[in-house]
């Protein structure tokens, strides 16, 4: 039995929600039980990392899947946030031996708000959500086969 985080943010709730169900969805199908899959949701994605590496190294977690969606409006400062946030995960990876998988995004618009692109991005991070968790079972899979 594993045991995976899921964390995600409030900010841009809507996208992240139907990111995150869709990625739940898809560890069901495969076979993860409901009890090996924890959902945690944070205020922003630049407190992914921390709690990422407390529930990686202190509360027994396997594994963790970010979810965030980071996009332009109004102020310039989501590709900074969106590079500082991806380059910790990275980091984490190496530096704690478990796995972090990322869906943390930054579609390239700043019209989120019109309801034609707005229905496009909500069925797109549904295809995202199943990616990330297609990407968490395929590389358990491989690290299940090193033993």
């Amino acid at each position: 039995m594993s045991k995976i985080a899921i964390i995600n943010t409030k900010w841009n709730a809507q996208f992240v929600e139907n990111c995150t169900e869709a990625c739940i969805s898809r560890l069901h199908e495969q076979g993860i039980e409901e009890s090996e899959v924890q959902v945690f949701t944070l205020p922003g994605a630049v407190e992914i990392p921390l709690l990422a590496k407390k529930l990686l190294t202190e509360y027994g977690y396997d594994a963790a899947i970010a979810i965030a969606v980071i996009y332009r409006w109004g102020i310039y400062k989501h590709e900074f946030v969106a590079q500082g946030v991806v380059s910790e995960i990275i980091r984490l990876n190496s530096e704690i031996g478990k796995p972090i998988f990322s869906s943390v995004l930054t579609p390239d618009t700043d019209h989120f708000h019109n309801p034609e692109k707005q229905a496009f991005y909500l069925e797109h991070l549904k295809e995202k959500g199943r990616e990330v968790a297609d990407a968490y079972i395929e590389t358990m899979e491989v690290y299940k086969s090193l033993t």
